[in-house]
């Protein structure tokens, strides 16, 4: 530019975009796993809504299952829980609400008088889990509060329907899909379920002379263990699960007492000899 050559006009200032108020952000949404996607189901019905009540009620309960049940059967996130699934819309996710309705049912003691572990909250519990299995929709949730609802009939001996129970926690393994990574994890995560339920049906019913069962459990756990930790992306469903299985196995209090045989019977004492 030669000297006196006048500056060429300045562009008129650009209006700069209005800012956005704090409180117009949008809010950051949590994450979705694939379990928590609103599964294709009806809403809970009312009765279960009912037996859930409020969302202070839910919150006793879970505080409840964390205080007694998830010290020695950790296999439920508490964070989880707490973070996500209590500020999740229940008619949206009745996996969810089957999750709560197991938890009341672990941390409800039956009546006493008189003595019946078929409750109306076990009846509810077991007919509202074969609805949500029955939506075709596989979920974490749902296979967690199959678990509870088989620790409720081994731990109240209701039996066949705790065997029955176990096995349908390993079901949906015959047909998760090998071609995705989701269904593969899954499949797994049931394995291990199953595995857990066997341990627990061991324990409750152990025999004299069944140590080579216990042994060949133990190794089977600690070998998918081993699978489960060497992966890039673990698993922590599927090891807590596992950790839950090799502690039921090897810690004494989860034996049943042992009853004390009877003892025979006394022989009666032998008549003195007539006198001659």
């Amino acid at each position: 530019m030669t000297p006196g050559t006048p500056l060429p006009p300045m562009p008129p200032p650009t209006a700069s975009p209005p800012s956005t108020p704090h409180h117009a952000l949008p809010r950051p949404q949590p994450p979705r796993p694939h379990h928590l996607r609103p599964v294709p189901a009806h809403p809970p019905p009312p009765h279960i809504l009912s037996l859930l009540g409020t969302p202070s009620d839910i919150l006793t309960t879970t505080t409840s299952y964390f205080s007694q049940i998830h010290p020695w059967m950790p296999f439920i996130s508490k964070h989880r829980v707490h973070t996500l699934y209590l500020h999740l819309p229940l008619p949206s996710h009745p996996d969810i609400a089957l999750l709560f309705l197991a938890q009341k049912l672990i941390t409800t003691l039956p009546p006493k008088t008189p003595l019946d572990v078929r409750t109306p909250l076990y009846s509810a519990t077991k007919h509202f889990h074969l609805e949500v299995e029955n939506s075709s929709a596989l979920s974490v949730p749902t296979l967690q509060a199959g678990m509870l609802i088989a620790l409720y009939e081994i731990g109240h001996a209701i039996y066949p329907a705790a065997y029955l129970s176990v096995g349908a926690c390993a079901s949906p393994a015959t047909v998760s899909s090998p071609l995705t990574s989701h269904m593969s994890k899954f499949a797994l995560l049931c394995q291990a379920a199953r595995l857990l339920g066997q341990v627990l049906t061991y324990v409750a019913t152990e025999r004299e002379g069944e140590t080579e069962v216990e042994a060949q459990l133990d190794r089977t756990l600690h070998s998918m263990l081993k699978v489960a930790m060497g992966v890039k992306e673990p698993d922590y469903d599927q090891i807590t699960f596992i950790f839950s299985a090799l502690v039921a196995l090897h810690v004494p209090t989860f034996r049943l007492a042992p009853t004390h045989p009877i003892p025979p019977p006394v022989s009666p004492a032998p008549s003195p000899p007539a006198n001659s």
